[in-house]
């Protein structure tokens, strides 16, 4: 049977209470730790990418630490799948998701209308006819009208809205 993955994006200390921080992401740390237990409950995959600088910053890359934030980083496990990537998209995670099949693909995690956007892009290019979900509970941007837009605009491409576990 196939299951369901958790796809946690960028959810680091530098981007959620470091110098690219800000409040929304730090609200997201229970939301997404208590969705990681689920989708582990569930059977299904987790799997994070990790932005190393280049892509949502103004920093060269590689300057970026890889640590995640909080409780995300004591739910990550060590068979977890980690994408590491200079750039708003991650061209492993899209290999990744197109070898595998998976029941169905929630994305969460920061920034909404850089990273999160450009992934849900990418999971829908390797899985056209995968279910892929976006919960606008567990997403986070420093500017609002942005994420809206950009929620729209996955809306658009056929990512639904919430998540697929019940």
């Amino acid at each position: 049977m196939m299951q369901p993955c958790f796809v946690v994006i960028d959810y680091q200390q530098d981007f959620v209470a470091g110098p690219q921080g800000f409040p929304a992401a730090r609200a997201l740390e229970p939301i997404l730790a208590e969705r990681i237990r689920r989708y582990r409950a569930a059977g299904g995959a987790v799997l994070f990418t990790l932005d190393t600088g280049g892509s949502s910053t103004p920093l060269p890359p590689k300057a970026l630490g890889r640590t995640l934030y909080g409780r995300v980083e004591q739910e990550k496990r060590r068979e977890d799948l980690c994408f590491v990537k200079d750039t708003f998209g991650s061209a492993a995670l899209l290999d990744h998701l197109r070898r595998t099949s998976y029941a169905s693909i929630e994305l969460a995690g920061v920034v909404s209308h850089l990273c999160v956007l450009a992934n849900g892009i990418l999971a829908r290019t390797a899985c056209p006819q995968t279910p892929i979900w976006v919960d606008p509970a567990c997403v986070a941007s420093p500017e609002r009208e942005l994420e809206q837009a950009a929620l729209d605009i996955l809306q658009q491409i056929h990512i639904r809205m919430g998540t697929p576990l019940s």
